[in-house]
């Protein structure tokens, strides 16, 4: 099932007290559904708290009244005509998220104010997410991809070449290189597998071909950066130069991490890799990365666009759209996808970490059609770069001047998108 989720990112800043000012379930005490949550710890972390949505509620379980149970939109609800104040439901929840009035004794909790939250329209800081699943399930055909395929523990990549074959759905040609998502026996639909030299003009022949025959199939590449910005970019440019009527998708996990972490012409200024070392005599990567998407862009693509693994709902509109751009010519698509290996990240920060780079303006979503360039995700107030790199091993050595000449690189881009917007 999928569901909507508010999500809690990160910790408040002293004396804010927004969202539970603004929060519309509050008991007769006028303690809020949503609380402020001090750390006893020296480091002084302060959050909010608020319900789980938890897939098997306790608290449904053990109300002896049914007064509690899951609404159409996936949000469990109490039913205050039916609850008769009895506090099971309070002692059943593990998490503290459902609460008792102190004067009728009745239940009150979170219910996320029937799909629009006040408490994260008010929040300030972006501490507080409303994260929209239903928009996306939509856009999901069946899976094509076989089970435990094999990816490294917390790999968004994964979520990526799954997603992508769900929303294209069966009529697609699957071309790959050597990479860390190798489809190889793993798909319920055709694919090809290539060198890392010859994607694209596969592609265009095979193409050509099926256009010959009267078949409307699109032929799809899923590779990486190496593949794409580096040994692979000249038949990449080429076929954009002719026009040819393929989809080309790069995950950008900036490094060639399926063999070895080594640096690519994505790879950031300032990053560690195992070919850009880090002591007394290196620092990183020296060096700009390449903008490969607006390099695409330029070639007069049919189609052209930038996407993240954490905004999904943004990526299958673009999928869409670049599918059906094919019948015009080429269609770019740049996806990127954070690697928590070769960052040195933590496993379970993949998502986040695409999400930040979206938020810091340091990965902009845009998408380029008919000779112009157009936002797709607006970022009006970009949280501090730092938040960003301070998730990854391999900036762990960045001193704050580096980390301020990373943010000029990434300044001086998202310039010149507004530029070109």
């Amino acid at each position: 099932m999928f569901f909507d989720t508010l999500v809690v990112r990160g910790k408040c800043p002293p004396g804010c007290n927004a969202c539970v000012e603004v929060c519309p379930q509050k008991g007769s005490d006028g303690l809020a559904a949503i609380r402020i949550v001090n750390s006893t710890s020296e480091a002084g972390f302060r959050t909010v708290s608020v319900c789980n949505q938890c897939s098997q509620p306790e608290c449904a379980a053990a109300c002896p009244n049914e007064a509690i149970a899951r609404n159409s939109q996936g949000v469990v609800v109490v039913n205050q005509d039916l609850c008769t104040g009895c506090g099971s439901c309070e002692e059943a929840c593990p998490y503290g998220g459902i609460y008792c009035d102190g004067t009728t004794g009745l239940a009150y909790k979170c219910d996320y104010c029937g799909g629009q939250p006040r408490c994260v329209e008010a929040c300030p800081h972006g501490v507080l997410a409303f994260m929209r699943s239903r928009p996306v399930v939509g856009y999901l055909q069946e899976d094509l991809l076989s089970p435990g395929l094999p990816f490294c523990a917390g790999c968004p990549a994964e979520l990526a070449v799954r997603f992508t074959v769900r929303v294209l759905g069966r009529n697609i040609i699957m071309f790959g290189a050597p990479s860390c998502t190798l489809l190889a026996g793993r798909a319920k639909l055709p694919y090809y597998g290539c060198l890392m030299t010859n994607v694209p003009s596969s592609m265009t022949g095979v193409s050509r071909y099926l256009r010959r025959c009267g078949s409307d199939a699109i032929c799809v590449s899923f590779v990486g950066d190496g593949t794409t910005a580096d040994v692979g970019f000249q038949p990449l440019s080429g076929a954009a130069e002719r026009g040819e009527r393929i989809l080309h998708i790069c995950y950008d996990n900036e490094a060639y991490m399926n063999t070895g972490i080594q640096r690519s012409s994505t790879t950031p200024p300032g990053a560690w890799t195992t070919t850009t070392q880090v002591g007394p005599h290196d620092g990183g990567k020296t060096g700009p990365s390449k903008y490969v998407p607006l390099l695409m862009a330029l070639h007069g693509v049919a189609y052209a666009a930038t996407a993240a693994v954490s905004h999904l709902e943004d990526y299958a509109a673009k999928l869409l759209k670049a599918k059906a751009a094919t019948e015009r010519g080429m269609a770019y698509l740049h996806l990127f996808t954070p690697c928590p290996t070769g960052w040195r990240a933590r496993i379970e920060d993949g998502i986040e970490l695409s999400r930040l780079a979206v938020e810091t303006n340091y990965f902009p979503l845009w998408e380029w059609e008919d000779g112009s360039l157009r936002f797709s995700a607006p970022v009006e107030r970009p949280r501090p770069l730092e938040e960003f790199v301070r998730l990854q091993g391999r900036f762990a050595h960045l001193s704050e001047e580096d980390i301020a000449r990373l943010k000029e690189v990434t300044d001086s881009r998202i310039t010149l998108l507004k530029k070109l917007a």
